[in-house]
């Protein structure tokens, strides 16, 4: 379970601009998904998953993300490494963070992509956070790629899934961004 030292009134008090919510169209595509999010926010452009990872494609065609799409396959917790690279984007450090630990991540690198376990490993794209600053009272707004529209979850909540996902592979790479 997440704990904080952190005290009411602290707001985290981030929100990182627009960043258009994608659904992915099949069940085990959440990566592409949530990294077409990311990539078309970074690059202020509105990319479809084909061609983001198409982009991908022609920095890595190791994996061939493109077939992994159409074709539905999940990606190995130990391939986010060379997909992020792919893609252009940067990961985050593997850390337990406090709000104000994750507000600052944001604020330095927008809209982070963060695997979590629910039930199964699946990544979501945070891009608000708002509340009193403690880990009941503060909200994230929460992009998932399983569904067809943004919602908000409590910090408590978001952490333990976040954390959850950190013991199943020690190689994949949780945090995503810009």
């Amino acid at each position: 379970m997440a704990s904080s030292s952190e005290v009411p009134g602290a707001s985290p008090g981030v929100d990182v601009g627009l960043v258009a919510h994608l659904q992915q169209p099949t069940n085990m595509v959440c990566w592409a998904t949530a990294a077409t999010m990311l990539m078309s926010a970074r690059d202020r452009s509105s990319y479809s998953i084909k061609t983001a990872m198409g982009k991908a494609d022609r920095v890595d065609p190791t994996d061939g993300y493109v077939a992994m799409f159409e074709t539905n396959k999940g990606l190995p917790p130990a391939r986010t490494g060379p997909f992020t690279r792919a893609c252009g984007l940067r990961v985050g450090p593997a850390a337990s963070f406090s709000v104000q630990g994750f507000a600052r991540l944001m604020r330095a690198n927008g809209a982070l992509g963060i695997v979590g376990l629910s039930p199964f490993l699946h990544i979501r794209v945070i891009t608000k956070m708002t509340g009193d600053g403690t880990v009941f009272g503060t909200r994230m707004m929460v992009l998932d790629p399983g569904t067809s529209k943004p919602y908000e979850e409590v910090f408590l909540t978001f952490t333990e899934r976040y954390e959850a996902a950190a013991g199943i592979n020690a190689r994949m790479d949780q945090i995503w961004h810009k």
